[in-house]
């Protein structure tokens, strides 16, 4: 399970619509636990530039960045997420192929301009499949 506050989604959301049609990216700030508690997110830039509405290819030192922002807050990244303009917020094979264990998976359907759906995922134990991940939308997430 992972706890998100309704601002930071909002936040998410504007950022994604923002960039639509082009898929946009970054990572959950937070503490690992039962259950997990987002307590920033980050954008990171997308370099992929030839397939950008169907690709992300997250900028590798804006993720240092972030891990070292984390690091500094005392958090640590514990998640992705990522639009998926005008396709469903399910993951694709290649967000299979490119994902990390242990981390929370969001990805946002946005359709014409706009959030139209988001989901959650983390691996299976074998990392074989995602699994759906329940999201405890909360007003504050408590540290």
């Amino acid at each position: 399970m992972i706890c998100l506050s309704r601002s930071l989604v909002a936040d998410l959301v504007r950022h994604l619509e923002a960039h639509y049609p082009r898929e946009a990216c970054g990572v959950f700030l937070g503490i690992k636990g039962e259950p997990d508690r987002v307590t920033g997110i980050r954008a990171i830039a997308n370099l992929n530039t030839e397939r950008a509405h169907d690709r992300y290819e997250m900028d590798p030192a804006g993720l240092l960045a972030a891990e070292k922002e984390a690091r500094g807050l005392g958090v640590a990244v514990i998640g992705v997420w990522h639009s998926h303009p005008d396709h469903p917020a399910r993951p694709s094979p290649t967000d299979l192929e490119r994902a990390w264990p242990a981390y929370a998976y969001l990805i946002a359907s946005i359709r014409e301009g706009r959030a139209a759906e988001w989901t959650c995922w983390t691996l299976n134990g074998d990392g074989t499949a995602f699994e759906p991940m329940i999201v405890k939308l909360v007003d504050r997430v408590v540290s």
